[in-house]
């Protein structure tokens, strides 16, 4: 059965990867050795490296290709808060809820500024005018 598509090189993949262009050709080198084409003493020399070091290079790569390929659980992983981003999410809900009861505060002062005596079963207070008042309690009126 003939195969469908293009065939991949490793190096049109790894071109369209991010990343600097020593880490790409790092990469290169660590998979043809990985596929059998390139022996770790001639890797080692391109990558001027000992052959100790191209070897544990090749180790780190492949442990963190590992990681990557676990299974982990389906979804978006929840968003980690740290302890200051939590208490600032709290403050923010604080914050919200204490300008929500200042606007109620202020609403509830006007309406008592200008309807007094509008409470339900409430008389209709008189006021007596300054001199009147200042008569009947005996003052000398100017």
């Amino acid at each position: 059965m003939a195969k469908r598509g293009r065939r991949m090189s490793a190096r049109s993949v790894v071109e369209r990867l991010k990343g600097t262009v020593v880490a790409k050709e790092r990469l290169l080198v660590l998979i043809e050795n990985l596929g059998g084409m390139l022996p770790v003493s001639e890797g080692s020399r391109k990558l001027q490296i000992g052959p100790s070091r191209f070897q544990k290079l090749r180790e780190i790569m492949l442990v963190a290709a590992l990681a990557a390929l676990e299974p982990r659980s389906p979804g978006r992983p929840r968003e980690r808060l740290s302890l200051e981003g939590r208490r600032l999410r709290e403050l923010e809900t604080k914050v919200g809820d204490l300008r929500e009861e200042l606007d109620l505060a202020r609403i509830r002062e006007e309406l008592a500024l200008l309807l007094p005596r509008m409470r339900k079963g409430q008389k209709k207070v008189r006021r007596r005018r300054p001199r009147r008042e200042a008569e009947r309690l005996g003052l000398p009126v100017a």
